[in-house]
C-alpha cells in the first residue's frame, strides 16, 4: 500500500489501482477482491461457493421463521436477534447429514433428533434468559393442544417491582421449511394472573388448536403489566421461549 503525495486528490478505482482516504490521507493499492467468474468456476473458490449457497438458505429460512412470530418479536425489541437466529440456523443446517456441504437444507437438518434441543435452548433475548421472567417448566401435549405449567407458584417469580399482573399466551407456529412461503399461527386465549392474589398457584393450562405442518413449534409468551385504576399498563419486561417442537 502506497501513499499518494502531491496535489492530486482522487478516490475510486483507476486502471487496476484503488485510491481511498485513510486517516485524512489518500492511499493507493492494487485493486483486489473476489472476481465473479473465478468464484463461480475456480476450484480454489469451492468453499466460497459452498458457504455462499448455505448462507442464502440460512438467511431465507431465518427470515421465514421470524416473520411467523414477528408481532411478538417487535414487543421484545431485540437488536441482536437477527444475528443470533443466523447462528442457531447454522447449527441446525449442520445437522443435515444427507446432502453434501454447500447443498445442506434447513428442512433436512430439522429432521435430526438434536434439532428440538437446539431450538428449545435458544434465547430470543440476548441479555436476559427466559427463566428470569418465568422460571418454570412448560410441557406441550401435541395431541391435546395444551401447554401445562404444573409447578407454578407466585413465590418463585422474579417480577418487576411495579408489576401487578402477568399474562401468558401459548403460540403454535406451523411451518414448511421446504417451500418457506406460508405459515399458520394459532394462539390460546391470553391468561392474566393477578400477582397480588397469593392463592394463584399451578397447574396452569393453556389450550390452542394445532395446525397441520411439517414443522410445528410451540412457544410461550409472558409479559408483565401494572394495573392502575382498572387500567393495565404493559411493562417492558416480557419473554418468549420455544417450549415444544414436533
Amino acid at each position: 500500500m502506497g501513499e499518494l503525495k502531491g496535489i492530486l486528490k482522487m478516490e475510486g478505482t483507476f486502471d487496476g489501482l484503488s485510491f481511498y482516504k485513510l486517516k485524512n490521507k489518500i492511499v493507493v493499492r492494487k485493486a483486489g477482491g473476489f472476481q465473479g467468474d473465478k468464484i463461480k468456476t475456480a476450484a480454489n473458490y469451492v468453499r466460497v461457493r459452498e458457504n455462499s449457497s448455505e448462507f442464502a438458505e440460512n438467511a431465507r429460512a431465518g427470515k421465514y421463521f421470524r416473520q411467523s412470530i414477528i408481532s411478538y418479536l417487535k414487543l421484545m425489541r431485540q437488536t441482536t436477534l437477527h444475528s443470533r437466529v443466523v447462528s442457531l440456523f447454522q447449527e441446525l443446517m449442520k445437522l443435515d447429514t444427507v446432502n453434501p456441504r454447500g447443498q445442506r437444507l434447513m428442512a433436512q437438518g430439522l429432521q435430526d433428533a438434536q434439532a428440538a434441543a437446539l431450538l428449545q435452548a435458544f434465547e430470543f433475548d440476548g441479555t436476559t434468559p427466559f427463566s428470569q421472567h418465568f422460571p418454570f417448566e412448560a410441557v406441550v401435549d401435541w395431541n391435546q393442544g395444551t401447554l401445562t405449567v404444573a409447578d407454578f407458584t407466585l413465590k418463585a417469580l422474579k417480577k418487576p417491582k411495579a408489576a401487578t399482573h402477568l399474562t401468558l399466551q401459548f403460540i403454535v407456529s406451523g411451518l414448511d421449511f421446504v417451500a418457506q412461503d406460508t405459515f399458520t399461527v394459532t394462539k390460546s386465549e391470553v391468561l392474566s394472573l393477578d400477582l397480588t392474589d397469593t392463592a394463584v398457584n399451578g397447574p396452569l393450562v393453556l389450550t390452542s388448536t394445532v395446525p397441520t405442518a411439517t414443522t410445528t413449534l410451540g412457544l410461550l409468551f409472558v409479559q408483565y403489566s401494572q394495573k392502575v385504576n382498572a387500567k393495565e399498563y404493559v411493562l417492558k419486561s416480557c419473554g418468549l421461549k420455544i417450549v415444544g417442537v414436533r
